[in-house]
């Protein structure tokens, strides 16, 4: 097993273009991937990792049209 780059929800919503919270609500609702480092006392802490990030760009990439 490797260990690849992790991102906290800020760092990860720069990458994708969208806001913090954002990112936030898609990790609450599992729209992608992360891992929680909460212990169920705080806000919920997630690393959402380079893989996963990735893997939801791809899943929202809409294909140019052929001619």
């Amino acid at each position: 097993m490797s260990i690849e780059r992790g991102y906290t929800p800020r760092e990860a919503a720069q990458l994708l273009g969208l806001n913090e919270q954002t990112v936030r609500r898609m990790c609450a609702a599992r729209q992608i991937t992360h891992i929680n480092t909460s212990n169920g006392k705080r806000r919920a802490r997630y690393i959402i990792t380079e893989s996963a990030i990735q893997a939801w760009i791809a899943r929202h990439t809409v294909p140019a049209r052929q001619r």
